[in-house]
Parts: structure tokens; C-alpha cells; sequence
């Protein structure tokens, strides 16, 4: 019996090593991605497509300064202006910093001052939602691993998972597409970070619909497809798959 309750603190000591582990492991992986993702926006130059203007920082400008150019869509009001929004924070954000910066005569040239901010800022956001993207595709890569191939009795205290995490970073940091395209203020790169944190929390097996993680990845599908709607092609599947599990 006295043999039993050891192995059974052991196993619990285990565990609790594992976690410890595996939270270290989680936030270090966060500040990794986003470092990464930070110098990838500063360092890129490059033009790609209209849209990562006209459909994101052009309309949030114009909110946010009084001036600019709307195109049609914006006219008729026919997109979701919750991307935008985001920048539009930043831009109000910016004014607020040049007022203050005014009011208490800094030594420092304001209009150079916004300049730089209004093209960095943005930047450094899409970095931050690169990042918390990929954050959760790692995160997805290893749920699904412990589902599918991770046998209980084969654990150790650096978990096969940790492994397939790194892989995972390291694929998707060295992606020649994410680099070139993911922290662009593209909407595409807001839904693709999106849809990543939803899979994650989704209800893969169907025996928890009722959990707030489901109803939580529910939310986010829905908010994206109002986004985007082609997004729901992804949830209609998903959800079928639910139906006949």
C-alpha cells in the first residue's frame, strides 16, 4: 500500500514538473515569435498588394486624422471595420502622444516623431497577432499530436510534445510565405491568427460541446466570418464533422 501512495506522489511530482515545463516552454515560445515576427515587419520594405493598404490603414487614417482616400467598399459600407478599428486605436493613440509631447515641450521633433510612429506601430501590432497566430498553431500542432499518437504510459518529464512544439516554431518561423506576408496589414493575416486560436480551442473530439473553450472558438469562428466570410467554408466542414462523430 505505502508502495502504492509513492508511486502515486511520484507520478503527481511528474506531472506537476511536466506542466511547470510546459508553461515556461509556452511563454518563451510567445516572446520568441513575436521577437521574430518584430524584426520581420521592421525589415520589410516590399510592396505585395493594394489591399494591405486600401482595406486596412487607409480607412483607420482617414478615421482617425480626417483625410484620405475610401475606396468604393468603404463608400457603400459594405466591409467589416473591426480590422481597421484596431489601427485606428493606434493612430488615436499617436495623436494623443504628439498632444502630450507638444504640451510638455519636449526637445524632440514631433512630426518626425509621428512619422515614424504611424509606420512602425502598425507594424509592430501585426507582429503581435503574427505571433499570437502562430502562438496557437504550435499549441494546435500539440493537441492534436496528444490526440492522435501520444501514448499515456510513454511520457517522460521532457515530453515528446515539447518536440513537436519546436518543430512547429521552427516551420512556421521559417516559412517562406509567413515571412513574406504575415505581418502585412492584410485581413487575410488577421483571419489566418484568427482561425488558428478558434482550431485550437475547438471540440475536436464532440464530447464538450457545452465547454466554454467550444463556445469561446464559436465566437471567434463567427466573429471571422463576418470578417471574411469564405472563412466559413473552414467551419461548415468542421462542423459536420461534429454532426457525425
Amino acid at each position: 500500500m505505502r508502495q502504492h501512495y509513492e508511486g502515486k506522489d511520484t507520478i503527481i511530482k511528474i506531472t506537476l514538473v511536466q506542466d511547470k515545463h510546459l508553461i515556461e516552454l509556452s511563454i518563451m515560445l510567445f516572446w520568441i515569435l513575436f521577437i521574430w515576427r518584430v524584426a520581420n515587419s521592421v525589415i520589410t520594405k516590399t510592396y505585395f498588394q493594394a489591399d494591405e493598404f486600401w482595406q486596412a490603414l487607409e480607412p483607420a487614417h482617414y478615421k482617425a486624422f480626417g483625410y484620405g482616400s475610401l475606396t468604393w467598399e468603404w463608400q457603400e459600407g459594405l466591409r467589416s471595420y473591426a480590422f481597421p478599428f484596431i489601427f485606428e486605436l493606434i493612430y488615436h493613440l499617436i495623436i494623443l502622444l504628439k498632444k502630450l509631447a507638444q504640451v510638455s515641450h519636449l526637445d524632440i521633433k514631433i512630426d518626425k516623431m509621428e512619422y515614424l510612429f504611424v509606420i512602425y506601430l502598425p507594424k509592430i501590432m501585426m507582429s503581435f497577432i503574427a505571433a499570437t497566430g502562430e502562438y496557437y498553431t504550435c499549441k494546435l500542432v500539440k493537441k492534436l499530436y496528444e490526440m492522435n499518437y501520444e501514448k499515456p504510459e510513454s511520457r517522460s518529464i521532457i515530453q515528446q510534445p515539447v518536440k513537436v512544439i519546436k518543430i512547429a516554431a521552427i516551420l512556421t518561423m521559417t516559412n517562406f510565405f509567413n515571412g513574406f506576408f504575415i505581418t502585412r496589414t492584410f485581413m487575410n493575416s488577421f483571419e489566418m491568427s484568427l482561425t488558428a486560436i478558434s482550431l485550437y480551442y475547438w471540440d475536436w473530439n464532440g464530447i464538450n460541446i457545452n465547454g466554454t473553450s467550444f463556445q469561446f472558438s464559436l465566437f471567434l469562428a463567427i466573429f471571422t466570418c463576418l470578417q471574411r466570410p469564405s472563412n466559413g467554408i473552414v467551419w461548415i466542414v468542421l462542423g459536420l464533422s461534429l454532426i457525425h462523430i
